[in-house]
């Protein structure tokens, strides 16, 4: 999922450190019975934000949904991108 993101922010010219707003709309984990798996979604982000790399850390908002439009999907993402400089 990070790199259909990172191809759709470089087609402006932007990367992840222009991102400073995700919407993560997170399915309850099945595994899991059904609870939300915020501290998952949370190492993932940490791989990619906060990083040496990348000091960048967007607002988040995560909320639980039922279920996503595609098949099988616990995770979708929304993420807002401004360039800075």
């Amino acid at each position: 999922m990070i790199h259909q993101i990172q191809e759709a922010l470089q087609v402006h010219h932007l990367t992840l450190h222009d991102i400073v707003l995700m919407h993560v709309f997170l399915v309850g984990d099945p595994a899991n019975r059904n609870a939300l798996d915020f501290a998952g979604f949370t190492r993932g982000y940490k791989k990619f934000f906060d990083t040496a790399e990348n000091p960048n850390m967007p607002a988040r908002v995560a909320i639980q949904v039922v279920s996503l439009p595609a098949p099988g999907a616990l995770v979708e993402i929304e993420v807002v991108a401004a360039k800075t400089h």
